[in-house]
């Protein structure tokens, strides 16, 4: 009888075991995904500024390369030297290369998409004006290239195309700031959660170490208990034999 008495309070202890176990694996589980949410967004966020950086970039290089398209033309028409011409020309189809990728980049928003359009048109048609001038120095007419290049060192297209390209780069500016303050955000919300999963992972561990001492110690109490016990019910029953025999003797004599 003495084996069966702590069946109870062992269930008790093992069925409270588990349920910490279970609600600590629910919680960290939680955690993690939410963590695993945040890491996602991360990246979106770090794609996002990439996107910002090459918009900004390609926007430079386009106005860049149209200013050695034009510097390669005008001395093309002072020398005309032919290997200047092919070198206008080749910058000239590389800024169309680099307005083409800039169109891509700003698909996604309405209002860049609208100064990159204006900025094709005006690069189109600072391009008809290079073209005619870089046509009559390649046919040697000097006099009327040069005539038309000093014409066209300002124009409206010219003027467009600068504006303009200033215009994308510090909208694109503004777009990365606020990535950055939306990113960074996200990084502190992110970091909170980390220390907390953490914290939480700590106080559980601590809390099974605290169960499971516990329940040692309760353990090793009850065994205690059902020592003294039975040591207790050992001189009782030799007591009571002692009493039973002083008493035969008693009667006996």
């Amino acid at each position: 009888m003495h084996d069966e008495a702590p069946a109870l309070p062992a269930q008790q202890s093992a069925r409270w075991l588990l349920l910490a176990g279970l609600g600590a694996t629910l919680i960290i589980t939680t955690l993690i995904a939410l963590l695993a949410v945040a890491g996602r967004q991360r990246d979106a966020d770090l794609r996002l500024q990439e996107a910002s950086f090459e918009t900004i970039i390609l926007a430079a290089s386009l106005d860049a390369t149209i200013a050695r398209s034009e510097a390669a033309l005008g001395r093309f028409v002072i020398s005309g030297d032919r290997a200047l011409g092919a070198l206008y020309s080749e910058n000239w189809t590389n800024s169309g290369v680099l307005l083409d990728r800039l169109e891509g980049a700003a698909r996604d928003d309405a209002a860049q998409r609208t100064r990159v359009v204006a900025l094709r048109r005006a690069w189109q048609a600072r391009g008809k004006e290079l073209a005619e001038t870089a046509l009559r120095t390649t046919y040697r007419q000097n006099s009327e290239a040069l005539a038309t290049y000093y014409r066209i060192r300002t124009s409206p297209a010219l003027d467009d195309l600068g504006t303009l390209s200033e215009a994308v780069i510090a909208h694109e500016r503004g777009v990365l700031d606020r990535r950055v303050s939306t990113a960074d955000a996200r990084t502190g919300r992110s970091n909170t959660l980390t220390t907390l999963v953490s914290v939480i992972g700590i106080v559980l561990v601590a809390g099974a170490a605290l169960l499971a001492f516990t329940v040692l110690r309760a353990g090793q109490r009850r065994r205690r208990e059902e020592e003294r016990s039975a040591d207790l019910e050992d001189a009782v029953a030799e007591r009571t034999a002692e009493l039973s025999a002083a008493n035969e003797r008693l009667v006996g004599e």
